[in-house]
């Protein structure tokens, strides 16, 4: 009876285990696991006509990765592909430039070269691709102060944003802007510079979570975009023969390296509108004109300029006034006056408040003459004294001043060739004396 019971306890083992098996393999047979969604799908790179995504690895897949890419967020059509087993990334390929596209990633418990109908998808990932490179001859250049300059470029398909590099010797030293626009004004610059421009297309999703850019290598470009030339400086008459019937007077001004040209007006010295008006590319200009007159105190002004791509020009701040009249050689006597004196007179200029008297004297004639001023006068003539050595060369020069407000400006211009008249003091006590018109 003993032994009965033992084999009878055995039996009752061997039947609870079989039982126990047969429900396990017939739950397994029919119950199919749960396939799991795909997560953490994300933009990683991008070209023109390449895309690459990413997402979290799936653990416990018994099933296929499948992958696929559409023009509409509904997926109403799309290319689906087979990517195997235990992948975490792909690319999709064959795309277009600076363009939207999504694209899902599915788990699928059965393998095939489609996608099974019963694929669980990710969540719709918006993609872009990168624009194309800005066309540099459409980059123009639209206006610009002291301190900026506004570019403008054209349109590029798909683009949602546009970075501009500017520099002016070095890129690492160079100013970086975004611009949602196809323009741009740039602030902070130097004065008196050129700068270039390097104008990157980008292209965002709609959620800006990734940008699609350019390379560094692909850009539109334009260089010597300028600053607008600051208020010109050392405007200056160096020359001024009014003796010719058509005046003729060479006017200087300090060159600004950024401007393509100038513009100048000329005034009588009371004027408030302009006699004549030019203009050159050059800060060294001869002006010829009937209208600048003998005996005349004139005025004049500049003002610096750069040429827009429209054609039309942006200009600087005008000058200061500068004041110019040459007394004519053949208005100007110089007599010599007993043994220490020389005589001379002159006629009157239109404007001028007050005459300035310069002498120099050498014992040959020379054009190089160091002259000492004798004195500032508001008449039109004045007795030098001086004591006058035979065998020697005695220069006058006379420059008639004008004066305004506070301030008197010297009516011509003070170099050594610059002469009103000069003579000859003869070994023999001969005086000659001689007038210019130049």
């Amino acid at each position: 009876m003993k032994k009965l019971g033992k084999r009878t306890k055995v039996i009752q083992l061997a039947l609870v285990l079989f039982l126990t098996m047969g429900l396990v393999f017939a739950f397994a047979a029919g119950t199919k696991a749960a396939t799991p969604q795909v997560t953490g799908v994300k933009q990683m790179d991008a070209s023109e006509t390449r895309v690459d995504v990413s997402w979290d690895a799936v653990f416990g897949l018994r099933g296929y990765l499948y992958s696929r890419i559409s023009t509409s967020r509904q997926m109403e059509v799309y290319q689906d592909e087979w990517l195997g087993p235990n992948k975490t990334e792909c690319s999709f390929s064959g795309l277009n430039a600076g363009k939207t596209y999504y694209v899902q990633i599915g788990t699928a418990s059965c393998p095939g070269k489609d996608a099974p109908a019963d694929t669980v998808w990710s969540d719709v990932l918006e993609v872009v691709t990168v624009p194309n490179k800005v066309d540099s001859n459409s980059i123009v250049f639209k206006n610009a102060t002291e301190t900026s300059i506004t570019v403008g470029w054209g349109a590029v398909e798909g683009a949602t944003s546009y970075e501009l590099l500017i520099y002016d010797d070095k890129e690492e030293n160079g100013i970086t802007v975004v611009s949602e626009s196809t323009s741009a004004t740039v602030t902070g610059l130097k004065k008196n510079t050129k700068y270039t421009v390097k104008i990157f297309a980008q292209k965002s999703n709609s959620s800006n979570t990734y940008i699609a850019e350019v390379p560094s290598y692909n850009y539109g470009y334009r260089s010597s975009i300028p600053t607008l030339p600051t208020k010109v400086t050392g405007v200056d008459c160096e020359y001024f023969d009014m003796s010719v019937k058509t005046g003729n007077a060479r006017l200087v001004w300090d060159k600004n390296n950024v401007a393509d040209g100038y513009q100048y007006e000329i005034y009588k010295y009371d004027g408030k509108k302009a006699l004549i008006t030019g203009s050159d590319k050059y800060a060294d200009i001869t002006v010829k004109n009937s209208k600048l007159k003998a005996r005349q105190v004139y005025k004049i002004r500049v003002r610096a300029y750069v040429n827009k791509s429209n054609g039309k020009k942006e200009y600087g701040t005008w000058s200061s006034y500068e004041y110019f009249c040459r007394m004519a050689g053949a208005d100007v006597s110089m007599k010599k006056s007993g043994s220490n004196k020389i005589k001379t007179s002159w006629k009157k200029v239109t404007g001028a408040t007050s005459y300035t008297v310069y002498l120099g004297s050498k014992n040959s004639y020379s054009s190089n003459i160091k002259y000492k001023k004798i004195t500032t006068t508001t008449k039109t003539s004045y007795t030098i004294k001086t004591k006058l050595k035979k065998d020697n060369y005695y220069y006058l020069r006379i420059i008639p001043n004008y004066k305004k407000g506070k301030t008197t400006y010297s009516g011509t211009v003070n170099n050594e060739s610059s002469r009103s008249a000069y003579a000859w003091y003869s070994k023999y006590g001969k005086w000659y004396d001689y007038n210019y018109n130049n």
